[in-house]
């Protein structure tokens, strides 16, 4: 039984570059010797309260600030916080804030059931590094079935494997059939999964009410009325992703009316198909801060002294 000096050293483990924020937990979890969650919470300690966040909520803080970087930093560069943003989720306790588990586009569709992927190729450069293999960020995003490193099909899992696997260094597993695989190369799916790449790398989320705001902007001035894409059909994306990629990620096969309380993920898929992706559209979801003119503002007290 490790002592709780030694416990604090390895809850000191800082994350590998890219490592999952919830890979990065669970791996401290298994480091420790302990079987759940709430035993690091109260190892730690810190307030278990659970604020809507579930147990990693009061703790991603606390593990940020034994690592030695900034809680902002810890979020920006290991959570999916940034494609989250502003979300409403029926469980908050298991979808938190924090992007602790990967948000899906359809709780109901095939890739749903094996939501954690894998890259064998990073896993073998992470072997060789580190001699300890680790879940990363970039093969959590919905809808990415091709490592954007390597391009080779990511292996997939279910959530429970993160937590079982914290060091998945031999699992095997399934990847996507080869329509799901060949429709990566679609315009509109190239487009959306540079824009979550580049919206990860951002330091803040981008405000909700920007991207819905785009999304009827873009589709009035293609004529499009609002029910035929925002969010009440499948509209845009029937017209211009292959069925079995929409299908996989997006849409059940009864082609029921999608939810209105669609995942942030699928109005940015909505917004791929569009427009092409500039760094306009980056620009639109992120206005900079507004520049304030102190020559327009009155001051009630004078600073000439």
């Amino acid at each position: 039984v490790r002592s709780r000096r030694q416990r604090q050293m390895c809850i000191r483990d800082r994350p590998y570059p890219d490592e999952f924020m919830a890979g990065h937990m669970y791996r401290l979890i298994y480091r420790n010797g302990f079987e759940r969650a709430s035993q690091l919470a109260v190892e730690l300690p810190i307030a278990r309260g659970d604020n809507g966040l579930g147990i990693f909520g009061p703790m991603h803080k606390r593990v940020a600030e034994l690592c030695g970087i900034s809680v902002e930093d810890y979020l920006s560069r290991h959570s999916l916080q940034n494609l989250i943003f502003g979300c409403q989720t029926r469980r908050p306790s298991e979808d938190s804030v924090t992007g602790m588990t990967p948000y899906l586009f359809n709780a109901n569709v095939p890739a749903a059931g094996r939501p954690i992927r894998l890259c064998p190729e990073c896993r073998d450069e992470d072997l060789k590094m580190f001699d300890y293999a680790y879940w990363h960020r970039s093969h959590q995003v919905p809808g990415v079935d091709l490592c954007p490193t390597h391009s080779v099909p990511l292996m997939s899992f279910s959530r429970r494997t993160l937590r079982d696997h914290p060091n998945p260094g031999s699992i095997v597993g399934p990847i996507a059939p080869d329509a799901v695989l060949s429709a990566a190369d679609v315009p509109p799916v190239k487009r959306y999964l540079a824009l979550c790449s580049d919206l990860l790398d951002m330091p803040r989320p981008p405000s909700k009410g920007s991207l819905s705001g785009l999304i009827k902007k873009l589709g009035a001035e293609q004529g499009l009325a609002a029910e035929q894409f925002w969010p009440y059909s499948h509209g845009t994306l029937d017209q211009h992703i292959p069925e079995p990629w929409v299908r996989h990620h997006v849409m059940i096969a009864e082609r029921r009316p999608l939810p209105t309380d669609w995942p942030n993920c699928t109005y940015l898929l909505q917004l791929c198909c569009l427009t092409p992706y500039t760094d306009a559209v980056l620009d639109a979801l992120h206005p900079p801060p507004p520049k304030l003119d102190f020559s327009k503002m009155h001051l009630p007290f004078d600073l000439s002294h």
